[in-house]
């Protein structure tokens, strides 16, 4: 089957081969603080592995949150502009957090999304952290945003191969305060 053939990501993942090497596409696990604020460090990674597995016919199928802010959100862009100009070369599997699944679970539905995000057996995690700037945070010392930092700890946990943590504690962005 050609890319050309496939109509979704799960028709891509059908032919997921148990063999990394053989496989027809590589899945990328992109996290990140909502605070991040420098797209071009992400945009060039993903333009890396782009260049690295584009070549090889591979299709990246970018796994993110859809968070409307931040790491997500520049992964999410790249991904639409990358696929716009070869639709069989990126695409996205999202995983969006409904209203409902907020008024449900509150902030434990971020982290059952990022178990469900990081057991996908990814190829790569790429993650953007900056420090926790909650206002209410009882964690002590300086640590990650919890949503990314938890992320990242699911995907050791999945045994994700790849797992590339950029943090961030001296370029502090302005708290949100739709964050605190």
């Amino acid at each position: 089957m050609t890319y050309a053939e496939y109509t979704s990501v799960n028709d891509l993942l059908a032919e997921f081969d148990p063999d990394p090497e053989q496989r027809k596409v590589r899945l990328v696990l992109v996290t990140g603080s909502r605070t991040w604020n420098r797209p071009a460090v992400i945009w060039d990674r993903l333009d890396g592995l782009l260049a690295e597995h584009g070549p090889q016919g591979r299709c990246l199928i970018i796994i993110n949150g859809m968070a409307k802010k931040g790491v997500d959100l520049f992964a999410h862009v790249w991904t639409g502009e990358q696929h716009q100009i070869n639709p069989m070369a990126v695409k996205e599997w999202p995983f969006p957090i409904s209203s409902a699944d907020w008024a449900k679970f509150g902030r434990s539905a971020g982290h059952m999304r990022n178990d469900e995000m990081a057991r996908l057996g990814a190829d790569y995690c790429l993650a953007w952290v900056q420090q926790c700037l909650q206002a209410d945070c009882r964690r002590p010392g300086v640590h990650g945003t919890h949503g990314a930092s938890d992320c990242v700890a699911r995907a050791r946990t999945y045994g994700v191969p790849n797992i590339e943590l950029v943090e961030s504690w001296t370029e502090i962005a302005v708290p949100d305060p739709d964050l605190l």
